[in-house]
């Protein structure tokens, strides 16, 4: 018996370094100084030939959509925009802001998309709930909100999950593994309510997550957190094909 005691006290003991070890180094990646900022102006754009099909394309999402850790012409959006510029003249407008999670996609983001009648219509979204902590059940009833708002607009919808939380160089082991658990768990959740509602679903998690695994110089920007150029082209690779597919079926 008495080995069981001192058997569970090490358990015990370990458990909360555990937890110790992990609370601290949440608190330093929350508060480590992250240098890169978003432009100051709204990323949009025109581009391909004016006597193209029409295309209002508006992309909603965290500091990712708006290109932090490059420059606004090297983003994700802008890729896009230029790749769909081959079949249609594309009017982008990018709403996503640094640190939105799904409560402010719901609550903000939605109604400035509305506003635009936009026809097409890019959501990426999770990886502030991940490191804010945001419950599981809130991220749920929140995309499901946006969802079905941007969906009885009548406007063509693709939605990306998180991209995965756990190759960042900055954060250090366990951290590192328990964020990309965090993260895989949200991603799962926006997948399903996405997925419930007939919506193209993008896995931006497993479709990125070798390159910026192996290659995280290649793919990271300098704060070793965001993307980097590298890295936005590698997301919009993942991305186009789902969004090209959306786009053609408005014709």
């Amino acid at each position: 018996m008495s080995v069981l005691r001192k058997a569970l006290k090490v358990a015990g003991f370990t458990l909360l370094g555990i937890i110790v070890l992990l609370v601290g180094e949440g608190i330093y990646a929350v508060t480590r100084d992250y240098p890169l900022h978003g432009p100051e102006q709204p990323v949009q754009g025109e581009f391909g030939d004016p006597a193209l099909p029409r295309l209002k394309f508006v992309v909603l999402g965290d500091s990712t959509s708006v290109g932090v850790g490059t420059t606004p012409e090297k983003s994700y959006p802008w890729l896009l925009a230029t790749w769909l510029s081959d079949e249609y003249h594309v009017e982008l407008d990018v709403v996503g802001v640094g640190g939105a999670t799904t409560a402010d996609l719901a609550d903000k983001q939605v109604d400035k998309a509305l506003r635009l009648e936009p026809d097409l219509v890019l959501v990426e979204i999770g990886a502030n709930d991940t490191t804010h902590g945001t419950p599981l059940r809130t991220v749920e009833t929140k995309i499901a909100k946006a969802l079905d708002r941007l969906q009885a607009s009548g406007a063509k919808l693709v939605v990306a999950g998180p991209p995965n939380m756990g190759t960042s160089p900055v954060m250090p082991q366990p951290l590192r593994m328990v964020s990309g658990w965090r993260g895989a768990a949200v991603g799962r959740r926006i997948e399903e309510q996405v997925v419930k509602r007939n919506i193209p679903y993008i896995d931006l998690a497993g479709g990125t997550r070798k390159g910026f695994t192996e290659k995280p110089e290649k793919y990271y920007s300098t704060d070793w957190f965001h993307p980097g150029a590298g890295g936005y082209r590698l997301w919009a690779e993942v991305m186009y094909p789902a969004v090209r597919k959306a786009a053609e079926s408005l014709a």
